[in-house]
């Protein structure tokens, strides 16, 4: 009778110390959801200043090159599916206005009145600063992305994160590598 008990209370404690070792990291989870949600903030932060360049940039481009719809179109489409989208879809869709944004300054080259325009290579470099601070925190938001994802998909901590989704990496577009086109003669 007395090991029956010294064995109950054997698997007593050890269903306590599991349960205890579940909360632990169901909280750590709730921790790194938090901390995910707290650095895309800081991406956001980062591309709504990108977004407030174009006020600026799209009249003087359409000053110099004309109405071409495609261009200036793509780029209000996709900063309105942006704007529009749930925050689990927000990263892909960051990836949309990426590519609109450099298909715009692509664009510009074709036309040498505006690439010589002082007010548009001002603004160049303002897109150029704001693309390397997003860059920057695009980096530290993929490096929360991947700790989560990794702890997730272990064991034990599969068993207590209650079913959660991996998150979206925030990945450069699969065009080729945007350069707002800083070289040493602008």
């Amino acid at each position: 009778m007395k090991g029956r008990s010294v064995g109950l209370g054997a698997s007593m404690l050890a269903l306590a110390a599991l349960g205890w070792g579940g909360v632990q990291i169901h909280r750590s989870v709730e921790r790194l959801d938090a901390s995910l949600d707290s650095q895309w903030i800081q991406v956001e932060d980062q591309l709504a200043g990108r977004h407030d360049l174009l006020p600026r940039l799209v009249p003087v481009a359409r000053a110099h090159a004309g109405d071409d719809p495609k261009v200036f179109e793509e780029l209000a489409a996709a900063r309105t599916r942006y704007l529009r989208a749930p925050a689990a879809q927000r990263p892909a869709e960051a990836r949309r206005v990426d590519v609109a944004f450099a298909e715009l300054l692509l664009f510009a080259e074709r036309y040498p009145d505006l690439e010589a325009d002082q007010h548009f290579r001002d603004l160049r470099h303002e897109v150029a600063a704001a693309q390397d601070r997003i860059e920057l925190e695009r980096g530290r938001y993929n490096e929360q992305v991947a700790l989560r994802n990794e702890r997730i998909r272990r064991l034990p901590w599969r068993f207590f994160t209650g079913g959660r989704e991996l998150r979206a990496f925030y990945d450069l577009p699969a065009e080729p590598a945007f350069d707002p086109g800083l070289d040493a003669g602008t």
